[in-house]
């Protein structure tokens, strides 16, 4: 009996280790297109400037240049857009792109890490449809240095995107602070931090 027992657990022993090496080993293989799709993915965030612009006119310091990567930076050293009474204000778009940037090719990207893409998807819009807020909001400008479109009674918007970042401003940044600290941690856990390009993305990236 006790012969039977040491075979099963060595057979479970056994069993257990194949499944782990078979796992690292595969984790290995993908590593070089996973690092190759996130350096991607970053300098791809840090080429998309959005112009971020509150409705209510006769706000000072109620406008950003920014993207993505910067939001928590940026907030942190404008006082105006930090205060709690515009946490609950939507995010609306001004045309029908309504992509802050096109992350179909990060999502439906098999090599993209699991935290990354949980993080990111909450970015990207599937539809949208035209709006008309109650009270004041905050529009997306896709492409910064064009004049806002939307106004009171217009044809073109504002547009709203069914992407949970975008319900607030609150959670926008929210959503924006936990993108940036799952693609730092991914690297700083998986890439080899002696290397000069990965440090530079880290020293961009904080």
């Amino acid at each position: 009996m006790s012969v039977l027992i040491s075979l099963t657990i060595l057979f479970i022993c056994s069993i257990v280790f194949f499944y782990f090496y078979k796992k690292e080993k595969r984790n290995k293989n993908l590593f070089p297109q996973q690092l190759e799709l996130v350096v991607e993915l970053i300098t791809d965030l840090r080429k998309s400037k959005i112009d971020i612009i509150l409705s209510r006119k006769g706000v000072d310091d109620s406008a950003l240049i920014l993207n993505l990567l910067e939001v928590k930076d940026f907030i942190e050293n404008r006082r105006e857009l930090s205060h709690e009474k515009y946490e609950d204000y939507k995010l609306f778009f001004t045309d029908e792109s309504y992509q802050i940037l096109d992350f179909r090719k990060y999502i439906h990207n098999r090599f993209l890490p699991k935290d990354i893409h949980e993080e990111l998807k909450h970015f990207y819009n599937t539809h949208f449809v035209k709006t008309e807020p109650e009270g004041p909001y905050f529009i997306i400008i896709t492409e910064p240095g064009q004049e806002n479109q939307v106004s009171e009674g217009s044809n073109s918007g504002p547009l709203s995107g069914n992407g949970d970042a975008f319900e607030s401003w609150l959670v926008f940044r929210e959503h924006a602070a936990n993108l940036h600290f799952v693609i730092d941690q991914w690297i700083r856990e998986n890439a080899n931090l002696r290397d000069e390009k990965i440090l530079e993305f880290l020293d961009e990236l904080n």
